[in-house]
């Protein structure tokens, strides 16, 4: 099993660990501090992120228990008082996210937060949603047998301050972020829909497909 020696995060794809792709794509949309949220073999996370070249802008937030997605955020509230991204490290992206950053300077005063959003071939395994026709989302459905669109939540948030006053309000005990947090923000989230390769790393299968089509980029720009 991938996993049973290494971390998702430090996973690789084209030579790279995942989370690698991710800080260098976010680092060139202007990022300045990253918190990187650690826990099963999270030595081998530091290890990594004290040579990377990004390294002073990195801080490392360790769970000895784990505590959800949503769990992380809250215990760290005070860290989030601007716009701030918040990314699931088991994906891979072509997108460049300039246009959920678009997308986001441009949304209905009623959004408090943009996320990304594609087109999924097996939508019974992801998060999906319903989304209205202003592009805010109208509904959201994790991972459901018979689920009502094919368009996927690709867990890439960017949250104002006023979702993080939101969160404050509605946070009780929920740990998982998109399964509990996410239903919640029905017409206060708008969408962006992405045309680039993006593909959930989080099975065998998939990882294979990732690290093909990062070998055919990389022979096709050689060329």
């Amino acid at each position: 099993e991938i996993t049973a020696k290494k971390p998702k995060c430090m996973v690789t794809v084209g030579g790279e660990p995942i989370l690698g792709h991710w800080l260098n794509k976010l680092d060139r949309l202007g990022v300045n501090k990253f918190y990187v949220n650690t826990h099963y073999l999270s030595e081998q996370v530091e290890e990594y992120l004290c040579h990377h070249p990004l390294r002073t802008k990195i801080e490392t937030l360790h769970e000895n228990r784990l505590l959800g997605t949503a769990g992380a955020l809250k215990r760290h509230r005070h860290l989030f008082d601007e716009r701030t991204f918040v990314v699931h490290v088991d994906n891979y992206c072509q997108d460049n996210l300039q246009g959920l950053v678009d997308t986001f300077d441009n949304r209905p005063a009623e959004a408090l937060m943009s996320f990304l959003v594609f087109k999924s071939a097996t939508p019974s395994t992801c998060g999906v949603v319903t989304i209205d026709k202003n592009g805010l989302m109208s509904g959201f459905y994790e991972k459901q047998k018979k689920p009502p669109s094919n368009v996927a939540s690709g867990a890439v948030f960017l949250c104002s301050s006023q979702f993080f006053n939101f969160f404050d309000e509605i946070f009780d005990a929920q740990a998982d972020f998109s399964a509990e947090i996410m239903p919640l923000m029905k017409k206060k989230a708008n969408c962006y829909k992405t045309n680039s390769f993006f593909i959930d790393i989080g099975t065998p299968e998939n990882l294979q497909i990732a690290q093909k089509f990062t070998a055919l980029k990389n022979e096709s720009v050689m060329q």
